[in-house]
């Protein structure tokens, strides 16, 4: 097929260096090899195009490489098969720079995505090609141009950036739904704690969800302390689990540590609502272990009951009495009315209209 759509500006670095046409070849140069400005010919797939940076990633194969462009028109249509012409640098994040682009197919044709874990796209990610990713999303964070989740499969999470798109809306609720998301692997700098990759998502349109959010957080079978004790590293059930019992202290802000019959843990609690010690909660969480041991993270949770010594003038709620029949006894909203004592008249209204509805 003829060639179009090409942009032509002078090489600003020729030179006798070999050219390059062999993408690994040029992955594996060193910084001052890089610097020397080999000259390059590559032929690939664009499989995304930054364009407020003039710059695209570039598939060949199996491999990846990110191009800068040197003029803003030489972008192209996302799938199209260009040859790239220039020479080798060593700047952030780019190898390659083009002076000459030129559109050999203008068939728009993405390379099949490779299928990782999210352990292997942690401990080896290929850079720069496609690739799809399946887990359970904990966390999600909505910007002006993005939304940034947080997506963990046996016990291993991967930050996952999504670009918003016109007519194309995000999900109702992705946190806590197993979903899949087809992307490019980058080292684009990030403040994740295991690892500087992310995978870029161009819209929602490339994510598809396997198994929805429930409607109703806390309507879940509740778990026992101790059986949640007992995970082991990357064993833990993937989605959020239901825990209900007393906070017995405050360690640190954020944190709470909750007690029922059958054991304690620590709970690190989501977004800045606070809860007193002696109150009653139900909480949802995912379960995560490290070096300290066991732990519900991204916590949310709801009031059951107020602290015991605020309650005293039911004589019923005995220091001592089981959670489930100390929660009984005020499940009668009249009840809760009736205490007017001097204990309560400090307490502000709303902190017992979210005491007044009570579910299983």
């Amino acid at each position: 097929m003829a060639a179009q759509n090409s942009t032509n500006t002078p090489l600003v670095k020729p030179n006798n260096l070999p050219r390059l046409t062999d993408i690994n070849a040029i992955r594996k140069l060193s910084p001052e090899d890089l610097e020397r400005g080999f000259p390059v010919s590559l032929e690939g797939r664009v499989i995304q195009a930054i364009r407020n940076r003039s710059q695209i990633l570039l598939q060949i194969g199996d491999s990846g490489l990110p191009v800068y462009l040197t003029e803003r028109r030489g972008l192209t249509t996302i799938g199209q098969k260009v040859r790239v012409e220039g020479f080798t640098v060593a700047q952030r994040q780019v190898q390659v720079l083009c002076n000459k682009l030129t559109v050999v197919d203008p068939t728009v044709e993405l390379p099949a995505p490779k299928t990782l874990t999210i352990k292997e796209a942690m401990t080896n990610p290929p850079k720069y090609c496609r690739v799809k990713l399946t887990g359970v999303v904990v966390s999600a964070q909505s910007r002006p141009l993005r939304h940034e989740l947080l997506v963990r499969d046996q016990g291993y999470t991967f930050p996952v950036q999504v670009y918003r798109q016109a007519r194309v809306a995000k999900p109702d609720e992705v946190i806590d739904s197993r979903m899949t998301f087809v992307g490019v692997i980058t080292d684009t700098p990030t403040d994740h704690e295991d690892t500087g990759a992310r995978l870029l998502v161009r819209g929602w349109n490339d994510a598809q969800t396997l198994q929805p959010a429930p409607v109703i957080p806390f309507n879940r079978s509740r778990k026992p302390i101790a059986s949640v004790l007992k995970t082991k590293q990357g064993q833990g059930p993937e989605f959020r689990v239901r825990l209900r019992g007393e906070v017995i202290g405050n360690p640190d802000e954020g944190q709470v540590q909750l007690r029922d019959e059958s054991g304690e843990l620590e709970v690190r609690l989501s977004g800045r609502r606070t809860t007193t010690a002696g109150e009653i909660i139900d909480v949802m969480g995912f379960v995560e272990r490290d070096d300290s041991g066991v732990f519900l993270s991204r916590a949310q949770f709801r009031r059951l009951a107020l602290p015991r010594t605020h309650l005293a003038v039911d004589r019923q709620a005995l220091p001592g009495t089981k959670l489930d029949d100390y929660i009984r006894v005020h499940q009668n909203v009249g009840g809760i009315r009736r205490l007017k004592n001097r204990q309560l008249k400090s307490i502000p209204p709303a902190r017992l209209s979210g005491n007044v509805v009570f579910r299983n």
